[in-house]
């Protein structure tokens, strides 16, 4: 079930109550029917405004939300599909204040929170990992006293960019970066790297290690190292625009590997020309998504500052 909307005329049309977003919820979770785990009766009939269907046999009831990230929810699903609309219709994302302007809400951390689950929504469940040839490195992101360092695996596509993978590591060392290829990369591809020693040991997982030296000529004739890893380092400056100009750099490590989450959703489906198609992909996720908590107390990005 793909019918998602192609604009925002049709989609204000096609959710136009809690009501028509709990039937397209329903739908994308049950595609070939709703069953009842009890008795597999399939004549179930929904509960007068809550989220919850009924088995007409033997009375068991079945929440919509439960076991997806919507799952103990107490903002209204209308309030939902607004802002995943938002979050994948804004090319370069949305702020938790641009989403608290947009969709009205009173509270600055409720639009946070929303957007934290989200982005967790926006890493499929058992997600494939990358095949062929691909450039490993990692980068730096944020200033002097908030430096992350990211690993970043971009698969090789002839001259382009394929699909990408990120995460916070935590150092340079051989069983961090290792642990990373070993899982974002398939074994059997060509994981092409610089010349850090701490990448060797990637052929003993089932890799192809293929590591690039710097020439000497280029010393003298001033070469940017980052000819040798170009995807990568296309990736990172994309990566810092991005962090820079809608966050403002203002991520806190604690939660910045959800925002790569998004960052990473964003650049694998940049050539995508339906919105709602992507509206449909977070939908999705969210509910084959286990259940979680919000995120700790200490906000980050947009957390308004006494002035």
């Amino acid at each position: 079930m793909r019918e998602s909307p192609r604009t925002s005329g049709e989609w204000l049309k096609r959710f136009p109550d809690e009501a028509s977003c709990r039937d397209y919820l329903e739908k994308i979770r049950w595609p070939s029917g709703v069953q009842c785990p009890r008795c597999q009766s399939m004549r179930l009939w929904r509960r007068r405004n809550r989220p919850v269907l009924k088995c007409a046999d033997c009375d068991f009831q079945i929440s919509i939300l439960a076991g997806t990230i919507f799952q103990d929810t107490k903002i209204s699903l209308d309030i939902w599909f607004q802002a995943i609309w938002w979050l994948t219709n804004q090319k370069t994302g949305i702020s938790a204040i641009g989403l608290q302007r947009a969709v009205g809400m009173k509270r600055h951390e409720t639009a946070w929170r929303i957007l934290h689950k989200l982005r967790i929504a926006m890493v499929r469940p058992h997600q494939d990992r990358l095949t062929g040839a691909i450039e490993v490195d990692e980068v730096f992101l944020g200033g002097e006293n908030n430096k992350q360092l990211i690993g970043v695996a971009a698969q090789i596509a002839g001259k382009k960019t394929g699909r990408i993978r990120m995460e916070k590591i935590t150092d340079r060392s051989g069983p961090v970066l290792q642990g990373f290829v070993a899982k974002y990369i398939n074994p059997g591809s060509t994981v092409v790297t610089d010349g850090l020693n701490s990448y060797c040991g990637v052929r003993n997982q089932g890799s192809i290690h293929q590591p690039m030296k710097k020439p000497y000529s280029w010393e003298e004739n001033g070469g940017d190292a980052d000819e040798l890893l170009p995807r990568v380092h296309r990736v990172a400056s994309l990566l810092k625009h991005w962090y820079y100009g809608t966050y403002h750099g203002r991520i806190d490590p604690m939660n910045l590997d959800t925002y790569l989450n998004e960052f990473t959703f964003r650049l694998n489906r940049r050539t995508s020309t339906s919105r709602g198609l992507l509206f449909y992909r977070v939908l999705e996720n969210a509910v084959a998504k286990d259940p979680r908590p919000y995120a700790p107390k200490k906000m980050s990005e947009d957390t308004p500052h006494c002035m």
